[in-house]
């Protein structure tokens, strides 16, 4: 989980106004108006989370592994554009967690895992006076932070967090419907 940035609303920093924003899990957004909440995207499905003049994030959802519900989503892969550069991300990439400055924003990218707890494991079996216990994989996401400081009108299912309600549209739109699950973001 990513704790090392608290989301607020705007905030001040040498005369330029920056926003923070984060989705954990599946996913779990902190707008950068700093409420809360829950995106459920197609799994295989690429959204624009995050888009201005300058700066484009777009990721990958995947279906949760159970014992999360059907419906239940994590980001698998996460693409940042910044001025014609591509930097792209995988929940099973090499790095456990990156920390970027595209231009005046930073963008920081941790691999989470997850599992069950202990008292959640299922007995499998006992065999020769051993119980055997099924143990939960692990699975990785993609927990994202965003400090942003918006080049013209932002957009996105996170960056229209920074316009004011009724000039928002449906998180459903951001979908980019050209890519497939197994296309590169």
């Amino acid at each position: 989980m990513i704790t090392s940035w608290t989301p607020r609303p705007g905030y001040q920093e040498q005369s330029q106004t920056f926003y923070q924003g984060t989705a954990l899990g599946d996913p779990h957004i902190t707008g950068f108006d700093g409420v809360t909440f829950d995106f459920k995207g197609q799994a295989g499905a690429c959204y624009c989370f995050y888009a201005d003049d300058r700066l484009v994030v777009n990721v990958r959802l995947a279906q949760s592994p159970p014992p999360h519900p059907l419906d239940s989503t994590i980001i698998s892969d996460l693409c940042v554009i910044y001025n014609n550069e591509i930097n792209h991300y995988t929940k099973r990439g090499q790095m456990a967690s990156s920390v970027r400055n595209f231009g005046p924003n930073k963008i920081m990218v941790v691999r989470a895992q997850s599992g069950l707890p202990a008292a959640k494991r299922r007995i499998q079996g006992i065999k020769g006076g051993r119980v055997w216990v099924a143990l939960p994989e692990p699975f990785d996401n993609l927990d994202i932070s965003m400090n942003v400081q918006p080049s013209g009108q932002p957009t996105g299912i996170m960056g229209q967090t920074c316009l004011p309600t009724e000039q928002r549209r449906p998180n459903e739109e951001f979908q980019i419907p050209h890519l497939g699950a197994n296309e590169r973001l």
